[in-house]
């Protein structure tokens, strides 16, 4: 067999004599043994077994990460949901650290906290703004009064 390993190919490798070939992409693959999955980097086919120059190793599908750029608004808009309901207060703080910058679990319980009792958006309020403008709401009011404490 040569190097032309597509989707859905059985092949033989270390782990299995019946690795299921998930995905392709170049010479990198995602692959199945059977017991576990594989993120085979830099594949190649030598004497019917295929062997790979660096592996990461996932006990389960869930644990291997997504490939974000290649996913559309609908798969990202299905994954930021499910996150804000199995677990939206860990997904709001992680949100804060990404875009704010801000550190440390302490300092991150009492935003939450905050948050939470205050009841204001976690998006920028200027997004509203933003939108009234383009859907022409001439009347849009910001209804959150609230205030950065001095």
């Amino acid at each position: 067999m040569s190097n032309d390993l597509k989707k859905g190919d059985v092949v033989k490798s270390p782990g299995s004599d019946q690795t299921m070939v998930l995905d392709v992409q170049g010479s990198d693959a995602l692959l199945f043994t059977g017991n576990q999955f594989i993120r085979a980097y830099g594949f190649l086919m030598e004497d019917d077994l295929l062997g790979w120059n660096f592996g990461i190793y996932y006990s389960s599908f869930d644990q291997i990460p997504k490939n974000y750029e290649n996913l559309d608004f609908q798969d990202i808009k299905q994954d930021l949901a499910s996150m804000k309901q199995t677990n939206e207060r860990e997904m709001i703080k992680a949100l804060l650290v990404i875009e704010n910058h801000f550190e440390g679990p302490e300092l991150l319980d009492q935003i939450h906290e905050r948050f939470e009792n205050e009841g204001f958006n976690l998006l920028n309020e200027g997004f509203d703004r933003v939108h009234a403008a383009l859907t022409r709401e001439d009347d849009y009011v910001l209804e959150d009064d609230w205030e950065p404490e001095a």
